[in-house]
């Protein structure tokens, strides 16, 4: 039966794990066709690829190392540690490899997963030639390798604490199978029964001659011995017994000390690297306040920069502090002295976090245009440069009032462009006259130029999408009846009908076109906006000499 059972579990767990297989590579699959389909394959394999050339190196290296760390605290561990047991170094050493595995996996898996897109950045970053002003770096730092440097400390930080947790449990698996003596035994010198209290067993009974070992018999003492054994046996019954005494099991404290010393040795060396990367943590943690807001300002403030700013670095530097005090003292058993740069980092957070809230409630926000100018100069300077309007060239326009026919006769398309239309009603008319059925719907309305007969005219342009909340949620209407919207309405903005509506251009189910220009043989909408995603129309239009930033449908 227990075979039996055996055999079943491996079958289940067999049969589970093809499953899992077998459904990740459909997905898998779907999502390759889909990406094979639009001509992506190569972005489609860029994820699978970076983390492969990313994760095979981790997994060796992370591996490797934690089985070396491993070997050296068994050696220190044998070397140390007193035990009367002797383990099994193959099966030791193939525990070691299974515990470095697990942990290079589980730390390959979370790196890949979170750092490959920002590793591709971080590689392939390019220079902005422009500098923040605040810490004089070059932008392409917080755009391209600022996210990958802080994700990165902290899958360090993790690895740390992760050394720490292995070591524990490793200790734990060589102490099983080579548990050390903590005890060691001792043989006290053999005690005399004073007189009159012989043992038990030893007590004269009579059936031997007190004198049968004599002075000169063999195995006796000296003759004063032997007559003072008589003479104690003439007055109390026998002479004085040396009582044999039981071995005495005390605590061994040098086997404990080596072995703690062996494990302070470990956790010196990972508390070090623990506080220099919580170091390098504040020292990274700088650079986002330029992506913080304070008051009126987006970015770095007033409060950020006198406050917070130095409470970050001066927490960096008691970290780097912690790290070399902790192996100072760690070695000098002073734990006292050893928590002391940690409490103080605490008690500078504290402070650090009340005095920036006072700072913004009473110095800044009273004062808020005179202490925040500069740091709006900056803002504003900066959010011309990423639109690209910081090269604008700002001209005087002497507006009189006077509109002389020679006038319109010079702009005549930006008359004729005109909107005698807005966008909202627009959209109820079409909501009123062209979702024709009630489960479509036009979600938003959108202003573009078209050529219309043979012009650019601007026009609004609007999707049927399908409303999913108008539909019963079966099955059979979700997946095979009503998958999709379809078609488009499209109308000038500077006509309109009689009644003052929007003269349609494009409109109806099958999509009609009084455009030349435009005609629509796909009109299938699979994403729209009202699923947060792209729309999708297919048209076939005339060959035209579109200009820059046009678009067409």
């Amino acid at each position: 039966m227990d075979k039996i059972q055996r055999r079943l579990s491996v079958v289940i767990l067999v049969i589970v794990i093809l499953l899992a297989i077998f459904f990740s590579a459909i997905t898998f699959i779907t999502d390759f066709m889909w990406f094979q389909e639009m001509g992506y394959v190569d972005v489609f394999l860029k994820e699978l690829t970076t983390q492969l050339k990313v994760g095979v190196p981790t997994f060796l290296i992370v591996t490797g190392l934690m089985f070396v760390y491993m070997t050296h605290l068994k050696k220190s561990y044998f070397k140390k540690i007193v035990s009367s047991e002797i383990p099994d170094p193959k099966k030791l050493n193939r525990i070691a490899w299974a515990l470095a595995a697990v942990f290079g996996a589980f730390v390959t898996i979370n790196t890949v997963s979170q750092l490959w897109f920002d590793i591709l950045k971080f590689a392939n970053a390019t220079d902005f030639n422009l500098t923040d002003p605040l810490f004089n770096l070059d932008i392409s730092f917080y755009i391209f390798r600022l996210e990958f440097l802080a994700q990165l400390n902290e899958i360090l930080l993790g690895v740390i604490v992760g050394f720490i947790a292995l070591t524990i449990v490793y200790y734990i698996v060589l102490m099983t199978v080579r548990t050390p003596d903590m005890f060691k035994t001792e043989f006290p010198e053999e005690e005399e029964t004073p007189f009159g209290q012989a043992a038990d067993e030893d007590r004269y009974t009579g059936n031997s001659s007190p004198f049968e070992n004599g002075p000169g018999a063999a195995g006796a003492g000296s003759q004063t011995e032997d007559i003072f054994g008589k003479f104690q046996e003439a007055f109390f019954g026998k002479k004085a017994q040396k009582r044999p005494v039981k071995p005495k099991k005390q605590f061994d404290d040098n086997n404990f000390k080596q072995l703690l010393s062996i494990a302070s040795g470990k956790i010196g060396l990972l508390g070090f690297i623990f506080f220099l990367m919580v170091g390098a943590n504040f020292f990274l943690r700088q650079f986002d306040l330029l992506y913080g807001h304070t008051g009126a300002v987006y970015g770095a403030g007033f409060t950020a920069v006198n406050v917070t700013l130095w409470m970050y670095r001066i927490l960096a530097v008691l970290a780097v502090v912690s790290a070399l005090l902790f192996v100072i003292f760690l070695k000098k058993k002073d734990y006292k002295k050893l928590l002391t740069a940690p409490v103080i980092m605490i008690l500078v957070g504290i402070i650090g976090t009340g005095a920036t809230y006072l700072v913004q409630e009473f110095i800044v926000s009273p004062d808020e245009i005179d202490k925040e100018s500069k740091y709006l100069e900056w803002n504003i300077a900066y959010t011309q440069s990423a639109y690209q309007v910081n090269d604008v060239v700002t001209k005087d326009f002497a507006a009189d009032n006077s509109l002389r026919s020679s006038d319109i006769n010079e702009n005549t398309e930006t008359i004729n462009n005109i909107r005698v239309n807005d966008f909202e009603p627009a959209k109820q008319f079409y909501n009123q006259t062209q979702s024709i059925r009630q489960y479509y719907t036009f979600n938003d309305v959108d202003v573009d130029r078209y050529l219309i007969n043979g012009k650019y005219t601007q026009a609004f342009l609007t999707t049927r999408e399908i409303d999913e909340s108008k539909i019963d949620d079966s099955w059979l209407n979700r997946h095979l009846k009503y998958t999709h919207g379809y078609g488009i309405a499209l109308s000038r903005v500077d006509q309109v009908t009689a009644s003052g509506q929007p003269d349609v251009l494009i409109g109806n189910i099958p999509p009609e076109s009084e455009v030349a220009e435009i005609q629509i043989e796909r009109p299938e909408v699979y994403f729209g906006e009202l699923s947060n995603e792209y729309i999708i129309i297919n048209t076939q239009e005339e060959e035209f000499d579109y200009p820059k930033g046009s678009t067409n449908a």
